[in-house]
């Protein structure tokens, strides 16, 4: 039950910053970035809680690999979610950019600091759980 409770605790917490991320902090900067208008966000609202779902999915997931690498310092945490994000997120968001029209370079750079943020708040996050 312990795991499930430190794993659940990360995936809320990675939403929560993702909230804020793409909301007050940078969510102006990306919305631009990706060139879209407010229509566009009007017309994208119905499929956000779709977003929500497999965004959630995706740091349980996460967080369910970082939990298994148990019996490591803090230290070596955040250097395993570090190594994380650079073979499995950053990739990822590195090829989205390369391959799309509508994504700017801070439109990445948005995305991949996100997700290194996510991955060490949640390394510790687990380890202190």
């Amino acid at each position: 039950m312990h795991m499930w409770l430190a794993i659940v605790v990360a995936a809320v917490v990675a939403m929560v910053i993702g909230s804020v991320w793409y909301g007050p902090l940078f969510g102006k900067i990306r919305m631009n970035g990706m060139w879209m208008t407010d229509k566009d966000i009007e017309d994208a609202k119905p499929r956000m809680a779709r977003t929500y779902v497999i965004t959630m999915l995706n740091s349980l997931v996460m967080m369910f690999v970082l939990y298994h690498f148990i019996e490591m310092s803090w230290q070596e945490w955040v250097k395993t979610a570090i190594w994380i994000w650079i073979w499995f997120l950053l990739t990822q968001q590195v090829s989205a950019y390369l391959w799309s029209k509508h994504q700017s370079l801070p439109v990445l750079l948005i995305g991949a600091s996100y997700w290194i943020v996510v991955a060490v708040v949640s390394a510790l996050i687990i380890w202190w759980l």
